[in-house]
């Protein structure tokens, strides 16, 4: 053989290697990108692109608002409230602190890809007006809107003195609101052709927000963290799925659901907000019970078990009465280390078999969430303040698996924590 035909198949078998590396390290990458499914994203509602496609080049273009260039602006966002608590509370919190601060970020990149425009960031209580015309985003002091009375609609107003107004009812809606920006950026962009917004623009909308009812007792309150204001799961979740879900707290630590028991839920003011009907939830998450079996050691007569089933029920029926197309979410009792607890498995097998009942006749509204096994698998006595109510981490590390939860829930996926009740 030829030393040239020698060199041509060794060259020949080290391409071959190469391409059979690299088909290997892409299958690696989807079987990893697969496993990371059961984390809660902060921007779930937004679809990720795929590595493999790069992104779209970007035609940039001029941008006026009202009379004024884009570059005229700053952006002021509204001040929030985590800028007042303590620096080590703010240190511990899960998720994002200050919504509109995101709003903006988004917004002042939204204006630098298309127009290559970099606009100033302030917080409205820092903010002194000068020749710049400003953007306010979210319910600023500035006052350049009325906050709109309806968590779900959204403003985008030129006012008579050329400045923006951009405000949403929640900051959520807010987010949505810079959704029709973009959509005017990105279609001027593809057409390239300037972009405007005048005094008749029709950008303002609604956006529908998720509203998600917690109930429970004190876990769901937040017991065991360092302040049950601030850290829960519903709490926790309003700082992370903000975009697209509201969590309303109704929790009383140390209820039950038994009526003829002490410190029922039924007889709290949260639980007749909860039930007035003023408010119409796509989901209702229930997480009640480890108090009945520490009230009185199971197993029950019969007269205490019916009593549980009846109420649960009740709830049920009652929240259907003005939802009905919500989801009821019923989540069993989380793993205890706690050993003087000692019904609680009792309990949880009482609320499976309410919800394989309920589901009989409502499959679309009733979904059960194994709790304890999503508990007992993440959750070890370390992230416990006292072997029954989480510590900050165990907080955190319930609110990823509730918020991921919810999402599937609502997109139809499946999840492993998921009990089947047909």
């Amino acid at each position: 053989m030829s030393k040239l035909k020698f060199l041509l198949l060794i060259s020949l078998g080290f391409v071959f290697l190469l391409s059979a590396v690299s088909c290997s390290n892409s299958g690696a990458s989807s079987e990893s990108s697969s496993d990371s499914s059961d984390t809660v994203s902060e921007s779930s509602s937004e679809p990720e692109s795929s590595a493999s496609e790069p992104e779209k080049p970007v035609t940039q273009i001029s941008f006026t608002v009202g009379d004024s260039d884009i570059s005229d602006f700053d952006i002021v966002y509204a001040e929030s409230p985590t800028e007042y608590y303590d620096e080590s509370l703010r240190s511990i919190l899960y998720g994002e602190l200050n919504k509109d601060f995101v709003n903006a970020t988004r917004l002042s990149d939204l204006i630098f890809k298309y127009t290559g425009t970099r606009l100033e960031i302030y917080k409205d209580v820092d903010y002194s007006r000068s020749d710049k015309k400003i953007i306010a985003v979210g319910n600023t002091d500035l006052r350049l809107t009325s906050k709109p009375s309806v968590q779900d609609e959204f403003v985008v107003k030129l006012t008579d003195s050329g400045d923006l107004a951009i405000c949403g009812g929640i900051e959520g809606t807010t987010w949505h609101a810079i959704d029709n920006i973009e959509s005017l950026l990105s279609s001027c962009s593809e057409k390239n052709e300037p972009a405007a917004i005048t005094a008749s623009s029709e950008l303002s909308g609604s956006y529908h927000i998720k509203r998600i009812a917690c109930v429970g007792d004190s876990i769901t309150a937040g017991c065991g963290s360092t302040d049950y204001r601030y850290i829960s799961y519903p709490e926790n979740l309003n700082r992370t799925l903000w975009r697209d879900y509201y969590f309303i707290t109704y929790a009383v630590a140390g209820t039950t659901t038994r009526s003829d028991l002490a410190d029922a839920y039924k007889n709290t003011p949260q639980y007749k907000t909860y039930i007035n009907g003023a408010i119409k939830y796509d989901a209702v998450i229930v997480m009640l019970g480890i108090n009945d079996s520490i009230r009185e050691a199971a197993p029950w007569a019969q007269e205490g078990k019916d009593n549980f089933i009846a109420e649960f029920k009740d709830m049920f029926y009652k929240t259907h009465e003005f939802s009905e197309n919500e989801k009821f979410i019923i989540m069993n009792c989380s793993v205890t280390y706690a050993g003087w607890i000692t019904g609680a498995q009792y309990i949880r097998n009482i609320q499976l078999a309410i919800a394989k009942e309920l589901y009989k006749d409502y499959p679309d509204n009733i979904v059960f969430y194994d709790m304890f096994q999503y508990s007992k698998a993440n959750m070890p006595n370390s992230m416990f303040a006292d072997g029954l109510h989480p510590n900050d981490e165990g907080h955190n590390v319930m609110s990823d698996g509730v918020g991921q939860m919810i999402q599937d829930v609502f997109n139809a996926n499946q999840n492993e924590y998921f009990v089947d009740l047909g």
